[in-house]
């Protein structure tokens, strides 16, 4: 990670949430087996999506949708930017044809949300960035091309972006690309432990605790980007996170609302749109808990809802400590 520091928050009056969704659909599938049950996650994931929106209607939240540029790559005929060999496994169509590959609708829903939404940046593909000459040529590629889409369809240039599987390196690129901010992983001590079991074992043991995920202010780095910490993984119900409750997810997230607007500092909740697409119901019943709880404190004066490029903003227009 690239070097930083704390950045001076001494003079917020209050906390923040920070809402990031990685949108990605079926690129982020790329590689593995696409079984029956993440089809169907993927066909439910435009509902849910349209009943996530209503809810930051409602609670006047404005998140962070990091998407795949490629899913606005649609048409009648490959896009040139799909031209290469890497992408045969990609099928030629549209949202209508193909709609667990392509959103520009679901894109459209977000820009058209009355709560104003930002649109982040998640690589052109859903690429591994990896820290080879290669990749950092692809990685700039993308880039370069994502930056370009966004212009091309009328989207505001992105300035906030997610690594794919947080795989995190090349952080001069974002910077030279003009983003200004970036997601960390968690911080949690337990999650730099080497061994995925151990690692679910106490994420585990941590949920059903229902202990205080860690709230923080950014960091500015040495590449002049704003580092914005993750605070807490709202996880699907499948695999481990079938053990977690949502009653317990949720007693996490207003411990980390309250943490965060007691001490000024900033909870950043994130997930996959494609992670609420089982359980529905369920899953955006928590999240309407949750968002309930914070308007709760916003209505006291104690927090207020950012997105990760107004964070960034306000960050780089301080001087550094």
């Amino acid at each position: 990670m690239s070097d930083s520091q704390t950045f001076d928050y001494e003079k917020l009056d209050r906390g923040a949430l920070v809402v990031s969704l990685d949108f990605e659909l079926a690129w982020g599938s790329r590689g593995g087996p696409v079984s029956n049950e993440l089809n169907d996650r993927f066909a439910a994931t435009r509902s849910a999506v349209d009943q996530l929106l209503s809810l930051f209607q409602r609670y006047e939240v404005s998140a962070t949708w990091a998407i795949v540029g490629g899913m606005m790559l649609g048409g009648t005929k490959r896009h040139p930017l799909l031209s290469d060999d890497r992408y045969r496994d990609i099928p030629v169509g549209d949202c209508r044809s193909h709609p667990h590959w392509y959103a520009d609708d679901v894109v459209e829903s977000i820009r058209r949300c009355s709560v104003v939404q930002e649109i982040g940046c998640q690589t052109l593909t859903h690429m591994g960035v990896d820290d080879t000459p290669q990749g950092r040529q692809q990685f700039d590629s993308e880039l370069g091309q994502c930056v370009q889409l966004f212009q091309e369809r009328g989207l505001p240039r992105p300035v906030s972006f997610v690594f794919p599987e947080h795989y995190m390196h090349h952080f001069d690129l974002l910077a030279a690309h003009g983003f200004q901010c970036y997601r960390s992983p968690e911080s949690g001590w337990f999650e730099r432990l080497p061994t995925a079991p151990l690692r679910a074992a106490l994420r585990l043991l941590n949920s059903r605790l229902r202990r205080c995920p860690i709230v923080e202010w950014p960091d500015r780095t040495g590449e002049g980007l704003v580092e914005i910490p993750s605070s807490y993984f709202f996880a699907p119900l499948q695999g481990g996170g079938k053990l977690i409750s949502v009653k317990d997810r949720v007693g996490q997230t207003i411990a980390g609302l309250n943490a965060a607007a007691e001490q000024c500092k900033v909870f950043h909740l994130w997930t996959h749109p494609n992670s609420l697409g089982k359980d529905t119901a369920r899953m955006l019943s928590g999240w309407e808990t949750i968002l309930e709880h914070f308007k709760k404190l916003r209505r006291d004066g104690r927090i207020e809802s950012r997105s990760m490029g107004s964070l960034a903003d306000q960050a780089l227009s301080r001087p550094s400590p």
